[in-house]
C-alpha cells in the first residue's frame, strides 16, 4: 500500500513538472482560456497556439511596414506639392490673375455695351417721328446731329474726298438704295454703310438735307451784302450762325456739313470739284431764298474760310 502511495506521488509530481514546463512555454503569447482547454486535451492546443503567435507576429510586422511607408508616403507627397509650388505656383497665379482681369475686363465691356444698347432702345422710343422730312430738331433724336449725316459724311470723309463728280453727280449710283435706306433710318434701324459705295453715301446725305422743312440758316442775311471783305465778313456770318436766335441743332449741323465740304475744296486737284458747284447744289437746303450773289457768296465764305467763320472750341 505505501509503495503504490509513493508511486502515485511521484508521478503526481511529474505531471506537476510538465505542466509547468508547459505553462512556462506558453507565457510567451497568452492563450485564451478556451485554447487552453483544448492545450490540456492533447497536442491540437500547442499547435494553435504556436499559430496565434505566428501570425499575431506577422501581422505586427505587416502594420510596421505599412506605417513607414505611409510616412514615407506622405513625406514624398509633402515634397511633391512644394516642388509644384515651387515651379508652378507663379506662373499658375499670374496666369490666373491674367484671366481674371480679362474676365472682368469682358465683363466691364459687355455691361457697358448692353447698357448703351438700352439706352439707344429708350432713345428711340422716345420718338415717333420720321427722319427724313422731319423738323432738323426731330430729326436729331437727341443727337447732336442726325445718326444718317454723320454716318454720311464719315464715309465721304474717309472714301470720297478725292472721288471726282461725286457732288454734282451722286444719285446715278445711289437711287436704287435711297428708298431702303431712308426706310430704315425712319424706323431706327441700325445701318451699315460700310455695305454700300461713296455715292450712295452723299446722296442719301443730299436727299436728307433736301428733304428739312427749313433751311438750315433761317435768319435774315441782307445786311451781309455791303460786306466786301473776306475775313470781315467771314466774322459777320460767324455772328449770324452763333447768334442766340439759331437753333442749336442748325448750328452745330452746319458746322459739321461745312467742315466736309472744305475738305473736298481742299483736295480740288484731285477731284476737280468746283466750289461753285457745290454751292448749287445745297444752296436751296442753306437760306429760303437761294439765288442772288449774296446768298451765293456767303455759302462759298462757309466752304473756303470754314476755320474763320465757325468756332473751333464747340
Amino acid at each position: 500500500m505505501e509503495t503504490n502511495v509513493v508511486t502515485t506521488k511521484t508521478e503526481t509530481a511529474h505531471e506537476d513538472h510538465n505542466e509547468e514546463k508547459e505553462l512556462s512555454k506558453g507565457s510567451e503569447v497568452p492563450v485564451p482560456p478556451a485554447e487552453k482547454k483544448q492545450k490540456e486535451k492533447g497536442g491540437f492546443g500547442e499547435t494553435l497556439a504556436k499559430g496565434w503567435q505566428s501570425l499575431s507576429s506577422t501581422f505586427a510586422s505587416t502594420f510596421s511596414d505599412m506605417k513607414q511607408d505611409g510616412i514615407a508616403l506622405n513625406q514624398k507627397f509633402g515634397e511633391t506639392t512644394n516642388q509644384l509650388k515651387n515651379l508652378l505656383g507663379p506662373t499658375v497665379t499670374k496666369k490666373i490673375n491674367e484671366l481674371a482681369n480679362s474676365a472682368r475686363h469682358e465683363a466691364s465691356n459687355l455691361s457697358q455695351q448692353s447698357s448703351k444698347l438700352v439706352s439707344d432702345v429708350k432713345h428711340l422710343m422716345k420718338y415717333d417721328t420720321p427722319v427724313f422730312g422731319s423738323k432738323l430738331k426731330d430729326a436729331c433724336r437727341g443727337y447732336r446731329v442726325p445718326v444718317v449725316v454723320d454716318q454720311c459724311i464719315s464715309k465721304i470723309e474717309k472714301e470720297g474726298l478725292s472721288e471726282s463728280n461725286l457732288w454734282i453727280l451722286p444719285f446715278n449710283a445711289s437711287s436704287t438704295h435711297i428708298p431702303d435706306l431712308k426706310a430704315k433710318y425712319n424706323s431706327g434701324t441700325a445701318v451699315d454703310l460700310n455695305l454700300y459705295s461713296v455715292r450712295v453715301a452723299a446722296g442719301l446725305l443730299v436727299h436728307f438735307l433736301k428733304s428739312l422743312p427749313e433751311p438750315l440758316i433761317p435768319l435774315d442775311i441782307t445786311h451781309l451784302e455791303e460786306l466786301i471783305d473776306p475775313e470781315t465778313k467771314a466774322a459777320a456770318v460767324s455772328t449770324l450762325i452763333y447768334d442766340p436766335n439759331m437753333p442749336k441743332h442748325n448750328s452745330t449741323l452746319l458746322k459739321r456739313l461745312f467742315k466736309l465740304l472744305n475738305q473736298i475744296y481742299q483736295h480740288q486737284k484731285e477731284n476737280g470739284i468746283k466750289v461753285s458747284d457745290m454751292v448749287t447744289l445745297i444752296g436751296p437746303t442753306i437760306f429760303a431764298k437761294f439765288g442772288d450773289d449774296n446768298s451765293r457768296e456767303i455759302i462759298s465764305l462757309l466752304i473756303t474760310h470754314w476755320e474763320l467763320v465757325f468756332d473751333q472750341n464747340i
